[in-house]
């Protein structure tokens, strides 16, 4: 007998988005109530230094329209700077906010696993499961941090040679190529020339994330790696490496799918945080910070359980294409089921 929320057998790329929702639902009160005990209290900080941020961007807005030379005024910019005390704490919240990020990951995890194995866990217990392997993540993600600091130095590098030779034959087609009446530039060429940059400059924003992407999708299925089996922080990147390996087009998809699903959960509900915003700023700057600390709040809330159990569902998919995983999850949960039978036997 199958798992109610995990289906045995490789699955489509929408089939695990769709297993992962059915996982989210199942477990939904557990998995949100866990991942608030680690994130409401940061988010709401975050929310409310990001709020004041935006809330000061919206006083000059409104400021702007009414009378646009106080634009020129520096003291108005100055003022966005915020208050000291919130600055320093925004550097605090960056190493706490990823410390918590990767304590409630590790929970989330445990607790997504047990379900898939028809197991419960309570909240404690799973909390301290995932504690026990805080420090593996940690030296896993030093790991791929130190990884992705080396990539960005090579692709800054390659980068400033390509424009610096760009530059050399841009100046060199304006001089020789795109000369027009009285000894200036072409408009044809100044038009020909823009585009150009333009292309280059999309372009060369793929070409700087790809790298990232592609290593974050061999390494997607870490986490769950490291969980599940107990592995090292680098058994479980090598491990992960090997599992996407001839699947990775596939993983690329389903990674760049969940961010886009990221993106538009993330941009309505911020595009509702500023309509609301700006309908609270002309009574009270207070409840125009506090929308955005509720924002700040719920997004992560909401996002990190399905994220988790969408990774999850990635980390299984491959153990079944690539090592028939699905045969012993389904022989776990006979015996899972023959051990319930004997043991309520009279």
């Amino acid at each position: 007998m199958q798992s109610p929320i995990f289906r045995s057998g490789p699955l489509s790329i929408g089939d695990l988005l769709d297993w992962a929702i059915r996982l989210y639902r199942a477990r939904f009160g557990k998995l949100i109530l866990t991942t608030a005990i680690f994130l409401v209290p940061i988010g709401v900080l975050s929310g409310i230094i990001s709020g004041q941020t935006m809330t000061s961007y919206l006083q000059i807005f409104f400021r702007a329209m009414q009378d646009p030379e106080i634009l020129a005024d520096q003291q108005i910019f100055t003022e966005l700077q915020g208050d000291s005390t919130l600055i320093a704490l925004s550097y605090l919240l960056m190493p706490l906010s990823i410390a918590a990020s990767g304590l409630v990951t590790l929970t989330l995890t445990r607790q997504s696993i047990a379900a898939i194995h028809t197991q419960e866990l309570g909240i404690g217990q799973s909390i301290r499961l995932g504690i026990q392997r805080f420090w593996a993540w940690l030296g896993m993600t030093l790991a791929i941090y130190a990884v992705y600091a080396g990539v960005a130095i090579l692709v800054a590098i390659a980068f400033f040679v390509v424009f610096l030779f760009l530059a050399i034959v841009a100046s060199g087609f304006l001089t020789l190529g795109g000369i027009g009446e009285g000894g200036e530039p072409g408009i044809v060429a100044f038009a020909g020339l823009a585009v150009s940059v333009f292309c280059l400059y999309i372009g060369a924003i793929m070409l700087a994330l790809s790298p990232f992407v592609y290593l974050s999708t061999r390494w997607a299925v870490a986490i769950p790696i490291l969980v599940d089996q107990e592995l090292g922080p680098l058994e479980a990147l090598s491990e992960s490496w090997k599992l996407t390996k001839g699947n990775v087009r596939r993983s690329v998809a389903y990674v760049l799918l969940l961010y886009l699903f990221y993106g538009v959960i993330y941009g309505a509900l911020m595009t509702i945080a500023l309509l609301v915003s700006s309908l609270t700023l002309t009574s009270t700057m207070l409840a125009s910070v506090a929308i955005f600390g509720i924002v700040g709040a719920l997004l992560p809330v909401l996002w990190q359980p399905l994220a988790t159990a969408a990774y999850i569902m990635l980390y299984y998919d491959l153990r079944m294409r690539n090592q028939g995983y699905d045969v012993e999850l389904r022989i776990q949960q006979l015996e899972t089921e023959v051990a319930r039978g004997a043991y309520a036997a009279p």
